[in-house]
């Protein structure tokens, strides 16, 4: 097993997350938020939504904006939602798929206790490997939960959010659609629906999409591989991809997985594009159209 990717692994055994990270960092990041972000054990009540941050979302700093600018959204929304700060872990789909599935159980026994000390009326998670773990895989262990993406969780408040969005973000846009979101669950309408709302916003398709789309390379745990495979390929995938993103003549690149932004814009950067392509989560651009960002 390549040494990146068995670290990665005994990090989410000791610390509950691939980066090596102290679970009592794991909410730092709304410290900076401007807006409240409750810790559900803090909160004492039920609450309509407990939000599962996950990984990436919580420690890589890229994502933490992407993170501080949801809960923005999500107090603009005036959702009654949560987090579980320090007592989150990896939902385990890199574990999983890794092949350790000792750790996997381990990780989905201890989340399910947690999740059971709790009273909410849904999940909402931003990433969608967790998403598609909590959706498919957390069931057949004995979980009843309702589980919702971002995305997903968004697009059926459109009716809410679309007199919030106002500013115009002028800008010819393709959207990635990532295979846990697309393939995986079938999310393919939700995301457009949401750029379309966005002022300004021009939509732009690549030749691959939807169910056809390009995989961006670091799913499945491959994005712990990335030194591995750097040494031993000339063409990665998220370089096939932004290639293709450019051959719309988009400005951006919209994405709705937290793997993807920084993967994207190194991806941008190796093929000769920077200046002339940026990649932004949705929740960015809904974001600045709402004046949050």
């Amino acid at each position: 097993m390549d040494q990146d990717l068995q670290r990665a692994l005994q990090n989410t055994y000791l610390y509950g997350n691939p980066m090596g990270q102290s679970p009592r960092k794991r909410a730092e990041w709304a410290k900076t938020a401007g807006v409240p972000v409750p810790v559900i054990s803090q909160v004492k009540r039920p609450v309509d939504v407990l939000w599962i941050v996950e990984c990436y979302p919580s420690y890589e700093p890229r994502n933490q904006e992407i993170s501080r600018q949801l809960a923005r959204i999500l107090n603009a929304l005036g959702i009654d939602f949560a987090i579980l700060g320090h007592e989150e872990r990896c939902m385990g789909d890199c574990e999983w798929l890794a092949g350790e599935r000792g750790l996997f159980e381990m990780l989905i026994e201890r989340n399910l206790e947690i999740l059971g000390k709790y009273r909410f009326k849904q999940i909402l998670i931003t990433d969608p490997h967790a998403y598609r773990t909590l959706l498919n895989i957390y069931p057949k262990m004995g979980a009843k939960l309702v589980v919702k993406h971002y995305i997903q969780f968004l697009a059926e408040r459109l009716a809410t959010i679309k007199p919030l969005i106002k500013k115009p973000q002028n800008s010819v846009v393709t959207y990635h659609d990532s295979c846990c979101l697309g393939r995986k669950t079938g999310h393919y309408d939700e995301p457009r629906a949401l750029l379309h709302a966005i002022p300004g916003v021009r939509l732009a398709e690549m030749a691959q999409n939807r169910e056809s789309s390009l995989c961006c390379g670091g799913g499945a745990s491959t994005i712990y591989l990335d030194r591995f495979i750097q040494g031993r390929v000339t063409d990665r995938l998220a370089d096939r991809r932004i290639e293709q993103a450019a051959a719309t003549k988009a400005e951006v690149l919209a994405v709705a997985c937290p793997y993807e932004p920084s993967r994207f814009e190194d991806a941008v950067k190796m093929t000769g594009h920077e200046g002339r392509m940026e990649v932004r989560d949705i929740i960015e651009l809904l974001a600045a159209s709402m004046e949050l960002a």
